[in-house]
């Protein structure tokens, strides 16, 4: 299980790049990361932000959304399209800016409220950084049991299943609606396609109703021995802009 602690070695090298107009919060945020021995730069907004990005790498960017001349939506739209390498993307707002669905499909990996408290953010940098370091074979997060079960034989491939597969996490139909932050365990078979079986632990993050039937999108919490290697084969191949998206159509598109 992973050390929820953060300490100086996880840290060590991470180059963050903190961007909101309001210069306290800016100031705030970066303090933190930096007495964690993050290297940290700061942009005023999305502008400052995309020309940071041109001139260096970073692995993670936590922005706010509402911004002057560039905000935080169009950045990470620019971030996917422009560079090659996408850092982690947290969104923390004082506004209900995007719905989680929307969020997730965009890319963004966590979507915080402000006010946010440092533990909370801290942890779930930690969580996004792990992710890109470790898979999702081991668990995420400690302690998470899974009140709901979702066990699917389809007839067909993944896509024409109506499933589609982001870099952290699945959107499935379901006659079911479940809570946002229900913790499921999921065990899926597909007869065809270059996935055959998924099993695994998931946050339920957002849930839509779309043309008679829910649409529920899944957070990967850890995934089975079994199934781990597909899926990151999967990942490689369609390399999705997606965190979780919000459907098929979206997987597929840049």
């Amino acid at each position: 299980m992973p050390n929820t602690t953060p300490t100086e070695s996880f840290w060590k090298n991470i180059h963050l790049l903190i961007v909101d107009d309001e210069q306290d919060m800016r100031e705030i945020f970066a303090a933190w990361f930096r007495n964690l021995g993050c290297r940290v730069t700061e942009a005023c907004d999305g502008a400052e932000a995309l020309e940071a990005c041109s001139k260096g790498v970073f692995d993670a960017v936590i922005s706010d959304v509402r911004m002057p001349r560039v905000d935080g939506i169009e950045l990470a739209k620019n971030m996917q399209t422009t560079y090659a390498h996408t850092p982690v993307v947290i969104f923390v707002s004082g506004f209900n800016d995007m719905l989680p669905a929307d969020a997730y499909d965009l890319g963004i990996e966590c979507l915080l409220s402000k006010p946010c408290e440092r533990k909370r953010l801290i942890e779930a940098l930690r969580v996004c950084l792990q992710r890109e370091r470790e898979g999702f074979v081991k668990p995420l997060r400690e302690g998470l049991e899974p009140t709901e079960r979702i066990e699917r034989d389809f007839a067909n491939s993944l896509e024409g299943a109506g499933a589609a597969i982001g870099r952290g996490g699945i959107s499935l139909p379901s006659t079911t609606d479940l809570g946002g932050d229900t913790v499921a365990s999921f065990s899926l078979k597909f007869s065809a396609g270059d996935l055959s079986m998924l099993r695994g632990t998931g946050i339920v993050r957002w849930s839509e109703y779309q043309g008679g039937l829910f649409r529920l999108g899944i957070e990967f919490n850890s995934i089975a021995a079994d199934s781990a290697e597909d899926l990151r084969r999967y990942l490689e191949e369609h390399k999705p802009a997606q965190f979780i998206p919000k459907g098929v159509a979206a997987a597929h598109s840049a």
